[in-house]
């Protein structure tokens, strides 16, 4: 699933496809354990939408807890200083 459409998706259905995600890694993790797996690039596919998924949560949560004066002071560039080399 592509980024965008995770980012569509509320945080309900997040978390219902993250522990729906975990549940099929744990079933790929046995089959790789019983030889029963065919499609072993399966589990990586799995691995980055978990990480997606996980990423998606974090970036909403800091923009939850980011204060007010955070947001206008965004746009502002920082004065830069200048050092000078000792010679």
């Amino acid at each position: 699933m592509k980024i965008k459409e995770l980012r569509e998706k509320s945080d309900v259905e997040l978390e219902r496809m993250l522990a729906e995600f975990r549940s099929k890694l744990q079933d790929q993790r046995f089959a790789v354990a019983g030889r029963r797996l065919k499609r072993v690039r399966e589990m990586r596919e799995i691995k980055k939408g978990i990480a997606q998924i996980l990423t998606l949560q974090k970036e909403r949560d800091s923009e939850k807890a980011r204060p007010p004066s955070a947001e206008a002071s965004e746009g502002r560039q920082h004065d830069s200083v200048t050092v000078q080399a000792a010679e």
